[in-house]
């Protein structure tokens, strides 16, 4: 029995001495906190506010990048669609020229030429081309053998298919097979229309986003075939080498390349200069050509991330209003 009262004894002392341990630390923490809580919710708000900043950026950039991807997509693809329709027509037209030349009872040049004259302003041509049985290119300025180009001879001449030369001459040029004509001394087997390709494009040179979309029609391959007016940051003769020493935040000059060989959109961002660009690209169904947007960021989505990033300040402004308010009115009452 004593052994077991002293046991008791001493466990019951023990149990005090926890309950007394228990209290002096939850006095030293009531004391701490009654001294420091100032500073704890400072602190615990300004943990907040950084958090909630990071989410909020995050939030308003990727929201940006979604309006821009889709008011860009809209753009090029109202662009692309525009220079789709032109081609078109432009084709149904060298179609009616070719029906009068076929129907031309006359080998007569001056006959062609006349009628060709009075379809000019119609239709917004510079000239007539054709190209003889040797594969020479003739037009109003200028004659040039096409021989040493056998990808577009061998298509035109051998293959009877229409071609568009959009990489020879400063100009565009459409051309379609025809039955040989002989005009004077000469035997054609080719005839088309040439464009000047800065009146062909001027749709390029538009005033959207304060004038700074920068616009160019390339090949598959990169080679530029026009720029806009506007377009003042990259001049090499192929645009996606020319990018390749640009620093790109979203995607990669080399999923760049893929998506257009794949005809795959995505949206990219690329640091050239001392600014960022949205770069977009849309295939334009005419030959292998690609349109190429590049459009400031801070142009496309400044106004939304200003707004946002305002009424988060608002927001801000507001909490600490509070707080220094709770601070204020507690200090008052203790």
């Amino acid at each position: 029995e004593k052994g077991v009262s002293g046991f008791w004894r001493r466990e019951i002392s023990g149990c005090g001495r926890v309950s007394e341990n228990d209290r002096l630390e939850t006095d030293i923490m009531k004391t701490f906190f009654e001294k420091y809580w100032r500073k704890i919710l400072v602190i615990g708000f300004g943990i907040l506010v950084i958090i909630t900043l990071s989410f909020n950026a995050m939030l308003i950039r990727q929201t940006a990048y979604e309006e821009g991807s889709q008011h860009l997509d809209e753009l090029s693809g109202q662009i692309a669609s525009s220079i789709e329709k032109q081609s078109r027509g432009q084709w149904n037209m060298l179609d009616v020229f070719y029906r009068y030349f076929v129907d031309l009872s006359s080998d007569d040049w001056t006959v062609l030429s006349g009628y060709i004259q009075d379809k000019k302003e119609d239709f917004g041509f510079d000239s007539l081309c054709l190209v003889d049985e040797d594969a020479m290119y003739y037009d109003r300025e200028k004659s040039v053998s096409l021989l040493s180009n056998r990808e577009v001879t061998v298509k035109l001449l051998t293959d009877r298919q229409p071609i568009i030369l959009d990489n020879m001459f400063s100009t565009e040029d459409q051309l379609i097979p025809i039955d040989r004509q002989v005009i004077g001394e000469k035997t054609f087997c080719a005839l088309g229309v040439v464009y000047n390709s800065k009146n062909l494009f001027d749709m390029l040179n538009i005033q959207a986003y304060n004038g700074e979309v920068m616009m160019y029609i390339t090949r598959q391959d990169g080679v530029a075939l026009f720029r806009s007016s506007q377009e003042n940051t990259i001049s090499g003769y192929n645009l996606l080498n020319s990018l390749g020493e640009a620093e790109f935040k979203r995607g990669s000059l080399a999923a760049l390349r893929d998506h257009i060989r794949s005809g795959e959109q995505e949206l990219m961002t690329v640091h050239l200069g001392d600014r960022e660009y949205y770069l977009n690209h849309t295939p334009v169904d005419v030959d292998d050509w690609q349109l190429v947007t590049m459009v400031p960021v801070d142009v496309v989505s400044g106004r939304l991330m200003r707004t946002s990033m305002i009424t988060f300040l608002c927001m801000l402004l507001i909490g600490a209003l509070v707080v220094i308010a709770f601070v204020l009115i507690y200090s008052d009452s203790a």
